[in-house]
């Protein structure tokens, strides 16, 4: 991953719901997927187990918490 970049932020798809056994999750859960240019794919789990979908958290260079997150269309 060092170098890639990212090239897309989207909501996660029906189908990449349903490979990760996610497909009942309500619309107001659906997880942020980040793609990088080399084709790789990342998106918050609840667990490290991947028993449902989480949402993404992160600090700023200021030292503020962000949300990572997009609107469903």
């Amino acid at each position: 991953m060092i170098g890639a970049t990212v090239s897309k932020i989207r909501l996660m798809t029906n189908k990449e719901l349903k490979a990760e056994g996610w497909e009942g999750t309500p619309v107001y859960h659906i997880p942020t997927v980040i793609e990088f240019n080399n084709g790789t794919r990342i998106y918050a789990s609840c667990d490290d187990e991947g028993n449902g979908p989480g949402a993404l958290f992160g600090i700023n260079k200021a030292g503020e918490s962000i949300f990572i997150s997009v609107e469903k269309k």
